[in-house]
């Protein structure tokens, strides 16, 4: 609860009495002296130059109507005016009748009629200022600081009844999200992200005004927006992204998330559900800003969830099989087996192999993650030691780490506990971090990266390129290798800058001292660019297509043959 709402039930509250009249004003202090500290002024001016100094501390305001200089309903109008006065209760002090209803219409809280009676006096200032310090407690708690918007509890509670009253309207649920906030944050300071936040709050208002509609800052970076079906959302979403760069918001990217003219037999949260995953599906999609729910989405939703059910029982029953990428060097006469990628497929018994873009996303968000990855790197632990001891030779591994595993306390142990149980050198297993786990986590990740590290682990920024960590970040990320997107490979041509950028990449690479792994390659001539540049490491299919263990003995033993012949 706010400080200064917590102690008023400590202090005795503070009352400014506003009359000309010396003999009604020392007889309306006399009643109420003994239960409120009690202020007087003569007239409106005298009253608003005393509030700008103690609007922060006054409780009520006992205000006469006829006053010379300036009089009650002046003095009222002006009190509404201002921003730092107008939730200041007020109480009109009146022997005229047909000035009350005015006087309400204006904005006073009550009256109170002369001559005065004690109780009545006493009980409707009583009523009043508990009245106005209810409302003032609820207003702290049902609406964000930071952008003016509803917190996410009374949102949805104002949403029903926004829908109450406004029968047949058909309604949209919006969920806009910034992305790369985070690293705004780090870069910039809290500060700035609170202003962008704020702006933020304040362009959703804007396109809510003179609308059937309301917001609220639902957490962090995320909005919910509930409005009358509109056909124009991108020009929203627009109007709100100028707003965010006209404020400076650099990289930052809004997305927007829309589930249209949403089924009121759905729950009001479940509407939101599934404008968020709207939302979520162009996660760190640049190229679109917008994204509308629809029945295709329904029916991934349903098939998600479905996955997500049965992710136990694949595990348990080994549904989930183990591929190897062959990784290869080819800075000498002929590309050599170096390493492989352990990358995880799973052959489901109903929807045969499904993809790992579908699967992986939605172990990340629901944590399940955590469970594949000690499942992939016991496979590979495993996998390794039957290659050393039926060739002779180590062939490492990469193993994905995620987000979560980073967070794990226990992520050290949980990898020594796997390498011991296969009596294996911790050069067995390298570990793949993706660059966005670098940037969203940047002390965390940097913390325990480290430390890994300092373990012996190597490790590998995975999908470098596809992230937007800073050239100064780089320094200071611990990392073995830079592994470049597949997405380079993809757009590659014999153009001129297209080696240039191979170049730049492996040069960046360089000066973090460091070697670089080319994933996705696919052609002789990206090959012939990469050795070019200074390139080390590449894998893709140009080699091989992920195999499982058996196939990928004949890679291990064609290698062999032709180091020998060499």
């Amino acid at each position: 609860m706010n400080t200064s709402l917590s102690g008023m039930a400590d202090r005795r509250r503070q009352l400014l009495i506003v009359d000309d009249d010396p003999i009604s004003r020392a007889i309306l202090g006399n009643l109420i002296g003994e239960s409120y500290d009690v202020a007087y002024a003569e007239n409106g001016c005298e009253a608003l130059a005393w509030l700008e100094r103690a609007s922060r501390t006054v409780s009520l305001v006992l205000l006469d109507l006829m006053m010379p200089v300036m009089d009650g309903v002046e003095t009222l109008r002006r009190m509404k005016e201002s921003e730092a006065l107008r939730k200041i209760p007020v109480i009109v002090l009146t022997s005229e009748g047909e000035a009350e209803a005015e006087t309400l219409r204006s904005g006073a809280t009550d009256f109170i009629t002369k001559p005065y009676k004690e109780e009545i006096v006493r009980a409707r200032i009583a009523r009043t200022i508990e009245l106005a310090e209810d409302r003032q407690i609820i207003q702290t708690v049902e609406t964000d600081s930071l952008t003016g918007l509803y917190s996410k509890d009374f949102f949805f509670e104002y949403a029903g009844a926004l829908v109450e009253a406004h029968p047949g309207v058909q309604m949209d649920a919006l969920v806009l999200d910034l992305d790369r906030f985070h690293l705004y944050n780090e870069m910039r300071g809290r500060d700035a992200g609170n202003r962008l936040l704020a702006v933020m709050g304040e362009g959703i208002r804007r396109e809510l005004a003179g609308k059937v509609g309301i917001g609220c800052r639902c957490q962090a970076d995320t909005f919910y927006v509930y409005m009358a079906h509109t056909e124009a959302h991108a020009s929203i979403l627009e109007r709100i992204s100028a707003c965010l760069a006209e404020a400076g918001s650099g990289n930052v990217h809004v997305r927007m998330g829309v589930c249209t003219r949403t089924d009121m037999t759905k729950d009001l949260e479940g509407r939101f559900d599934r404008a968020k995953a709207a939302c979520s599906r162009i996660r760190g999609d640049y190229l679109h800003s917008l994204a509308y729910y629809d029945d295709s989405q329904y029916e991934h939703d349903i098939h998600a969830q479905r996955l997500i059910n049965e992710t136990q029982e694949a595990l348990r029953t080994g549904q989930f099989k183990v591929y190897y990428q062959p990784k290869y060097d080819i800075t000498g006469s002929r590309a050599a087996l170096r390493s492989a990628e352990a990358l995880v497929r799973w052959q489901h018994p109903e929807f045969g192999m499904v993809s790992p873009g579908l699967f992986i996303p939605l172990f990340e968000d629901n944590g399940m993650i955590r469970e594949l990855d000690s499942y992939v790197w016991r496979s590979a632990a495993r996998q390794v030691a039957q290659w050393r001891e039926r060739y002779g030779r180590l062939i490492p591994v990469s193993v994905n780490v995620s987000r979560i595993d980073l967070f794990d306390e226990g992520l050290l142990e949980r990898l020594n506990g796997i390498r011991a149980e296969n009596e294996l050198p911790v050069e067995a297993l390298i570990l793949e971090i993706t660059e966005s786990a670098y940037t969203e986590d940047t002390e965390q990740a940097i913390a325990v990266i480290a430390s890994l590290r300092a373990a012996g682990y190597r490790i590998e920024m995975d999908d470098f390129g596809s992230g937007y960590s800073s050239l100064n970040m780089l320094l200071h990320m611990p990392v073995d290798a830079l592994k470049i997107d597949g997405a380079f490979m993809r757009s590659l041509s014999a153009h001129k800058k297209d080696t240039w950028l191979i170049g730049t990449l492996v040069d960046i690479a360089r000066h973090l001292n460091v070697p670089t792994v080319f994933e996705g390659v696919e052609e002789e001539q990206q090959v012939q660019l990469i050795r070019e540049a200074g390139g080390q490491i590449v894998q893709g299919y140009y080699f091989s297509r992920p195999l499982p263990p058996e196939p990928f003995d004949q890679i291990i033993e064609k290698d062999m043959e032709e180091a020998a012949l060499c």
